[in-house]
């Protein structure tokens, strides 16, 4: 059991009583593959929900900020996060996801870039789609519904996978923005579903 694993297992009761999770779609999470994870987000604890609620070791991209504090910054490496400078084409961070996924695992990434209160499919980035398309690796989309109130529920939806460029095939720009905008936009569906 790796160290990520060893802390969800200490962590996820208390998170539970204090955020009662309600999971669903887990029939679509893929067991014995690499894939990107992508979620809306709305609030730092969005990863500790996305930690729990996955029955797999997640790996996050997290601003290089948070590692500055170097206890912290090793707790982050330990549960399977790696540092990327935001606002630039940060060709580290790229490599370090590429590997993830190359190694089997599962890569999460908040495709709206930053915290937003809304989901509006035109906020999605590109970097998700690029990295999955690359990697030959689908998209799974999933949802957070919550307000993260004390005892208030949290909801977890996994979506079904989603094909990026499984053929390996180039893709335009134009598609991958288009890609991008189809994942925000089921992830807002599932939004909206409840």
């Amino acid at each position: 059991m790796s160290f990520g694993m060893i802390i969800r297992a200490i962590v996820a009761p208390f998170f539970k009583i204090l955020h009662p999770m309600k999971i669903e779609g887990l029939e679509n999470y893929a067991m014995d593959k690499p894939f990107v994870l992508c979620a809306n987000h709305q609030s730092n604890l969005d990863v500790f929900s996305l930690y729990i609620a996955s029955p797999r070791q997640l790996h996050f991209m997290a601003k290089e900020e948070l590692f500055r504090f170097k206890p912290l910054g090793w707790l982050l490496k330990k549960l399977g996060a790696f540092p990327v400078r935001r606002n630039q084409t940060d060709i580290t961070a790229i490599k370090n996801a590429l590997k993830v996924l190359k190694d089997g695992n599962i890569l999460g990434i908040f495709p709206q870039g930053s915290r937003m209160e809304s989901i509006e499919a035109d906020d999605a980035k590109a970097g998700a789609v690029l990295i999955a398309g690359k990697a030959r690796v689908p998209i799974l989309p999933a949802v957070i519904i919550t307000n993260y109130k004390l005892f208030h529920p949290v909801k977890v939806k996994f979506g079904k996978m989603m094909g990026i460029a499984p053929n390996g095939e180039r893709l335009s720009n134009d598609e991958i923005k288009e890609k991008a905008v189809s994942v925000m936009e089921q992830i807002r569906v599932m939004w909206e579903e409840g």
